[in-house]
Formats: C-alpha cells, sequence, structure tokens
C-alpha cells in the first residue's frame, strides 16, 4: 500500500498500468474499444468524412452502452423465492 500525502485542497490522481490479459476486460470494454480505434483511423483510411463520422457516433453509443453496463454489473434482484422456514417467520425480503 502507497500514501500519499497533499495539502493541496483539490488533489486528484491518476493510475494507470500495463494490463497484460485481456480477458480481464469486459465484453463491452472491449468493443467500446474497438469502435473508437475504428473511429481514430477511419479518416485516414478512407478519407471520407461520412465514414469517420459514422465511426464516431457509433463509438459514442458503444462507450455510453459500457458505462450502462458498468453501472448494472453489481446489480442484483431479490426474484429468488424466500425459503419456507424464512416465511413462516413472517421474513419477506
Amino acid at each position: 500500500m502507497v500514501a500519499i500525502f497533499t495539502n493541496q485542497s483539490q488533489a486528484a490522481g491518476a493510475y494507470t498500468r500495463i494490463v497484460e490479459n485481456s480477458e480481464l476486460f469486459s465484453a463491452g470494454f472491449v468493443k467500446a474499444l474497438s469502435w473508437r480505434l475504428a473511429e481514430a483511423i477511419a479518416l485516414p483510411i478512407t478519407a471520407r468524412d461520412s465514414i469517420a463520422e459514422l465511426m464516431a457516433r457509433r463509438a459514442a453509443m458503444k462507450v455510453a452502452e459500457g458505462f450502462v453496463g458498468d453501472a448494472n454489473e453489481g446489480v442484483t434482484t431479490t426474484d429468488r423465492p424466500v425459503p419456507d422456514f424464512l416465511a413462516d417467520r413472517g421474513y419477506t425480503d
């Protein structure tokens, strides 16, 4: 563990590292990254603004979908029935 001390009232930090195991990335992240890469190379490869704009729109859409997927990742449902021994004691979830 590393501690960083500062007197700065609005301190911000960024931590980066090289991740060599691509299985650690979610499918949504991989899709969003691939569309961002497509956006970056569309204009140099095709020399057509319309293709670059299309890639930019699709990339933005995939990034937004990725945020939604990340936000929902920890959401759990309580659709499972309450066991009888708990229901008999008045537990309703």
